[in-house]
């Protein structure tokens, strides 16, 4: 394949010849399958938790927010895929500020759901970690809202030319602050979950591993 590139970085994914068109589209129905494996999922969890209530504890509550959150991202970047936007549509603007929430809200959620793990487990305070489900609710859900609001009353989300994705709207990369934008709308979350997450399942991992230890460890009184 004869791909003619320029000094634009980008200018390779929005060449018109038939064996990139070939690739966009194996790429797109990619996508558009695994979208649709993400909705099938998250609605399996909601399903399974409203049907059975004796599955209803604190993780589980957080994991169908979690679900709700990747629900909403993944059939907004379906209806992306499909619709393979050009330009600054009215839906465009609007399935990149469903994304973009929900990707926001899942990566906060994730970390939720991380935090309460660490104090049920390492800090044997169920009482307390079912008290952080009203500050997860305020911090994964406000945060993401309050985000949204700006980004749409500064013209940061709309048409991104195609360039980081298979046709979906994100961030405007016209705007003046779009790598604000990139940051606040997806990429910061991002590096804050692949920071604090190890973290604590690396302290959830050793505090059981010295539970399981002292169980081990024959009393000397016996």
């Amino acid at each position: 394949m004869l791909v003619h590139l320029s000094e634009d970085p980008f200018l390779i994914f929005t060449t018109e010849s038939p064996d990139v068109r070939e690739v966009n589209y194996l790429v797109k129905t990619l996508v558009s399958i695994f979208c649709l494996l993400s909705i099938a999922g998250s609605l399996l969890i909601i399903i399974t938790f409203i049907v059975w209530s004796d599955i209803r504890t604190g993780a589980r509550t957080i994991l169908v927010y979690l679900s709700v959150s990747d629900l909403l991202a993944s059939a907004a970047n379906l209806y992306g895929t499909i619709r393979d936007f050009n330009s600054d549509t009215t839906d465009c603007i609007i399935q990149s500020g469903i994304s973009t929430f929900g990707d926001i809200s899942s990566f906060l959620w994730t970390i939720s759901l991380a935090v309460y793990m660490y104090v049920t487990i390492v800090r044997v305070d169920k009482t307390r970690a079912d008290r952080l489900l009203i500050p997860f609710h305020a911090i994964s859900w406000g945060i993401p809202v309050i985000i949204i609001v700006g980004a749409v009353l500064s013209g940061g989300l709309g048409y991104d030319a195609s360039y980081i994705s298979v046709g979906w709207c994100w961030v405007n990369l016209d705007g003046k602050l779009f790598l604000l934008w990139i940051l606040l709308a997806g990429k910061l979350w991002e590096i804050l979950a692949y920071i604090i997450l190890p973290v604590l399942y690396l302290l959830v991992k050793k505090h059981i591993r010295i539970q399981v230890g002292l169980e081990k460890t024959p009393s000397v009184l016996c």
